[in-house]
């Protein structure tokens, strides 16, 4: 926090939602232009079902992996877009400030 001046929490630059509690995966509903996602690639109606390997259920899974990459380190995403299956890198962002924690994720 002294080197930065704040807390420095992981960034995708998208917003997720869990299709439910039985679910697999998650489905990204919004991306943010420039963000980590949208130079990675990732769209609006992919479902994100892995990070670096570990399934993700709901938005704490992801979020966890994140947590401990950290910031500006890269994550390797399992994205289902229709029936294909893609592996995208996405180097975590910074979560700018005035947005919410709970954003980080999204």
């Amino acid at each position: 926090m002294i080197a930065y001046g704040h807390v420095r929490r992981p960034w995708l630059g998208a917003t997720v939602q869990s299709a439910g509690p039985r679910s697999f995966g998650l489905l990204v509903v919004g991306v943010v232009p420039s963000g980590p996602a949208a130079r990675a690639g990732i769209r609006p109606g992919d479902f994100i079902v892995a990070a670096n390997g570990v399934a993700v259920h709901q938005t704490r899974d992801m979020v966890r992996v994140f947590q401990e990459a950290g910031v500006g380190r890269e994550v390797r995403l399992e994205v289902m877009r229709g029936s294909q299956r893609l592996n995208l890198a996405v180097k975590l962002g910074d979560l700018p400030s005035g947005s919410r924690p709970a954003a980080r994720a999204g």
